[in-house]
């Protein structure tokens, strides 16, 4: 089901609480700035007006804060209680805002220490796909023991793992299950089809 904005739960929630928020913060001082102003001999406004302006500061803080957070905050309730209460129809996060936030790293590497590793796999993959385009073909007799790029050499299953690609990319074909691959496209279709691989 996707999530639609509400006016309640969406507007009013997080605004009666940024009020309750701004309500305790200008009671509290209030009932500071009252003694301090007697004690000071201040005019009787003073308190009156720290209380209003620390009110309606707690109140824009409270708001803007609240307003970020609050879907995070309710759908943790929702799931606590286990009950609806911003009426979407789903108790905790809906599936469409799941999907929304992609799962990414917490940390952005400076210094990968894979990233060697997948450039020389992206370079033999290329030099593969190059070879097999310019008349080395796709058997397995043609690439047994051909020393890659990385100094690598074919395996059985890692030509294995660079024809299935050529396949399930819809580049190659194969007859009947045991026949050799037939290329059924030309090289610059293979690079651009693995344009994110390369």
């Amino acid at each position: 089901m996707e999530h639609r904005p509400r006016w309640e739960g969406e507007v009013l929630v997080p605004a009666g609480q940024a009020w309750l928020i701004g309500f305790g913060v200008g009671l509290g001082s209030l009932a500071l700035s009252i003694p301090l102003a007697i004690w000071q001999h201040w005019p009787w406004w003073v308190p009156l007006a720290v209380a209003v302006g620390l009110a309606c500061l707690a109140f824009g803080i409270a708001a803007v804060l609240l307003v970020l957070d609050h879907r995070r905050l309710l759908w943790a309730w929702e799931e606590a209680v286990r009950f609806d209460l911003d009426g979407d129809g789903v108790v905790g996060e809906p599936e469409s805002e799941k999907a929304l936030t992609p799962e990414e790293p917490r940390f952005a590497y400076v210094n990968d220490p894979y990233r060697r590793r997948r450039l020389l796999a992206a370079r033999d993959f290329r030099f593969f796909l190059r070879e097999a385009y310019d008349g080395r073909g796709t058997t397995w007799r043609a690439w047994d023991g051909v020393v890659l790029p990385s100094g690598r050499r074919v395996t059985r299953p890692l030509w294995e793992e660079y024809t299935e690609r050529l396949l399930k990319a819809g580049l190659a074909v194969r007859d009947y299950p045991t026949a050799p691959l037939r290329l059924v496209s030309e090289y610059r279709d293979a690079l651009e089809a693995f344009r994110e691989l390369l």
